[in-house]
């Protein structure tokens, strides 16, 4: 997160009159629009009676509450599945007809051990 201090008559962003950012201090859009949303769902938390001492517990509750994630069936398990296969592929399959190896002969300045007849 990215803070730099300006001159103390910047405006405050708020939402619905609670500060976002202390006065004086400019944030990055993406990090001020981050605390608006998350201030958006504390107060709706709140609003629907759920108190935590969390703030990230609270809006998780109100998202369970609020948002039903149906369970997938086999058939739209099977259709996603069918629709991306690459995802769902693990490496490549190979049919071999016969291995070659290479033998090196035998050579004199190899210990006898290993000399073949």
């Amino acid at each position: 997160m990215s803070t730099t201090t300006v001159q103390s008559c910047s405006p405050v962003a708020r939402v619905n009159g609670v500060a976002l950012h202390e006065p004086g201090e400019a944030l990055a859009d993406d990090t001020l629009r981050q605390r608006a949303y998350t201030e958006l769902l504390r107060q709706e938390a709140l609003a629907s009676g759920i108190e935590t001492d969390a703030t990230t517990t609270s809006i998780e509750v109100l998202l369970e509450r609020q948002i039903d994630v149906p369970e997938p069936t086999e058939e739209a398990c099977r259709r996603y599945f069918e629709a991306s296969p690459a995802r769902f592929a693990r490496g490549e399959r190979l049919s071999l007809f016969g291995i070659s190896f290479a033998i090196n002969h035998v050579t004199e300045q190899e210990p006898s051990s290993v000399r073949r007849s």
